[in-house]
Parts: C-alpha cells; sequence; structure tokens
C-alpha cells in the first residue's frame, strides 16, 4: 500500500456519503414538491366547493328576492296606503328598534370585549334561543307591517338565516352578531 492509497480512501468515503447525503436531500425534495402539489390540489377542490355552495345560496336569494317582489305587487297591497318600498323600510325600522331593545342576557354579541371564553357551549345555547326569541319578536311586528305573503317570505328568510347560522357555527366558525 502506497502513502496515497489512504487519502484516497477517505476521499472516496466522502465522495460516497456526499452521493447518498445528495440522494435524500433529493428525495426529501421531490416529497415535499408531491405533498405540496397534493396541498394545492385539495385546496382547488375545496374552493370549487365553497364557490358552488356560494352560488346555491346566491340563487335561494334571488328567489327569495323575487318572491318577495312578487309578493309586495301593488294588487297585493291594494287595503293599504303604504308603498311596498313603504313596507320594506318600517321592517327595517322595526328590526332596528327591537335588535336594540333587546335584552340579551348572554354578552355573546359585545364586540368590544376580548374575553373569549365567554364562548362555552352553554352561552352559544343560551344565545341562540335568545336570538330565536328575537326573531320572533321581529316576525310578530312584521306581520302588522307587511301581507300574509311578504311575511311568509320573510319568515323563510328569518329560518334559512338561522339554518345557515347553526351550520356556520357547526363547522367551528365563530359567529358574533352585532
Amino acid at each position: 500500500m502506497n502513502r496515497l492509497t489512504p487519502p484516497l480512501i477517505i476521499i472516496c468515503f466522502g465522495l460516497a456519503a456526499y452521493s447518498t447525503w445528495s440522494h435524500l436531500d433529493r428525495s426529501r425534495l421531490v416529497d415535499r414538491v408531491a405533498q405540496l402539489e397534493r396541498d394545492a390540489e385539495n385546496q382547488a377542490t375545496r374552493s370549487a366547493a365553497e364557490h358552488k355552495k356560494f352560488r346555491d345560496e346566491a340563487a335561494k336569494l334571488e328567489k327569495q328576492t323575487k318572491e318577495l317582489k312578487a309578493a309586495a305587487a301593488p294588487e297585493e297591497i291594494a287595503g293599504t296606503t303604504k308603498k311596498p318600498a313603504d313596507n320594506g323600510k318600517a321592517v327595517m325600522e322595526g328590526m332596528y328598534q327591537e335588535r336594540t331593545k333587546f335584552p340579551f342576557a348572554s354578552n355573546y354579541v359585545d364586540q368590544q370585549n376580548p374575553d373569549i371564553s365567554r364562548f362555552t357551549p352553554e352561552n352559544s345555547e343560551r344565545f341562540s334561543k335568545e336570538y330565536t326569541t328575537l326573531n320572533d319578536n321581529i316576525a310578530s311586528r312584521a306581520s302588522g307591517i307587511l301581507t300574509p305573503p311578504q311575511l311568509e317570505v320573510f319568515r323563510q328568510s328569518q329560518t334559512q338565516q338561522e339554518e345557515h347560522d347553526q351550520d356556520a357555527d357547526g363547522n367551528g366558525s365563530e359567529d358574533v352578531r352585532g
């Protein structure tokens, strides 16, 4: 064995180690790229599903708007002196008044309160009941303003909003009305 053999062996081992390390590094990069591609595909699928859900909700709202406009036709309101637009304004004012005077027992809707411990299941349930009572009060007030077909569409809208809020709460999102 000559004097150059041990350094050559060390260099060969070094090159072999570097080659192995380089191969492992490339394997990790390939795995990471594959993971990123899967994540991007999953995100695109979720986005498409969310977009479809949004379109469906928009179509429902458009249908409700058409029904409400049809229900607000002047021949339906022949017995009143108000125009359909006046009815809508009166309902909006009534909704605002009911909401501002409603005594929420839970401080669920207090946007100035940074304490997140108030979002307990008990408070959420209490708020849901209070919100249903508020909607009933609003519907009662609206019944004196709207025609029966308009009131029916109005109640359907309230029901859909409550269902939407329950779905949102069920999916882990915080829905703080206020």
